[in-house]
């Protein structure tokens, strides 16, 4: 019996690979494509918490997420398929050691530190009392803010019908400035208005070109009452 032979050009694997690699939420499957790391940690001055996330996308930043083996300060995260999101909370402020370990073996480290944070907060002594005509303006107090820095301002109360309501605003520098259209939507009575500042540093340990980030946030938070 004659045996035919079934040749694939290798081009054509390398294409099968890397589509396989890209299709998301498995492990990868060459150890050979790079996987890019993306990590935050959020220390929270209200609770006193830590909170860590931690996103693997295929070759870059533009790859699909991926699952990978890690671990967050020694131990196994919770894993969210639906966001491909690996996450982490722990009581008080801590250093966070993201350890990434792929199918050969070879291990990533990266970690991110409370002395890494810089704080943004609300002024001393200032009007706790929004009018919605009026609207609100101030400027959070903390060291000035750098490139690669930004400010997360998030309103929480109810709305008109009595509903939990989120609204959320970004700035590049230490401006806040929320506008009577911002305020409109919310029911008069208890606002709180949550800052986050956050700061993005260079990944520690690449694998190869995949890069990646490490996102150190701070957030406070102020009740405030708001009227017409």
């Amino acid at each position: 019996m004659k045996k035919t032979l079934l040749c694939v050009p290798v081009s054509i694997l390398a294409i099968v690979a890397i589509s396989s690699c890209r299709s998301g939420n498995k492990y990868s499957l060459t150890n050979s494509i790079p996987v890019r790391q993306d990590f935050e940690v959020v220390y929270d001055k209200a609770t006193m918490g830590t909170t860590a996330t931690a996103v693997f996308r295929s070759m870059d930043a533009t790859g699909s997420r991926i699952q990978e083996n890690v671990t967050v300060n020694g131990e196994v995260p919770n894993y969210e398929p639906l966001s491909s999101t690996y996450s982490w909370n722990s009581n008080g402020y801590q250093n966070v050691t993201f350890v990434m370990t792929k199918g050969n073996g070879q291990s990533f480290t990266n970690t991110v530190n409370i002395g890494d944070t810089i704080g943004a907060y609300f002024p001393e002594n200032m009007d706790l009392a929004i009018h919605k005509s009026n609207g609100l303006n101030f400027n959070a107090t903390g060291l000035p803010f750098a490139a690669n820095e930004n400010l997360t301002i998030m309103l929480i109360g109810k709305d008109q019908f009595g509903n939990y309501a989120i609204e959320t605003k970004y700035s590049a520098t230490s401006v806040v400035s929320i506008t009577r259209n911002d305020l409109n939507s919310f029911k008069n009575g208890t606002l709180n208005i949550q800052i986050k500042r956050q700061r993005t540093l260079n990944i520690q340990q690449s694998d190869s070109t995949g890069g990646g980030s490490r996102i150190v946030s701070l957030v406070v938070q102020k009740a405030f009452t708001l009227t017409d």
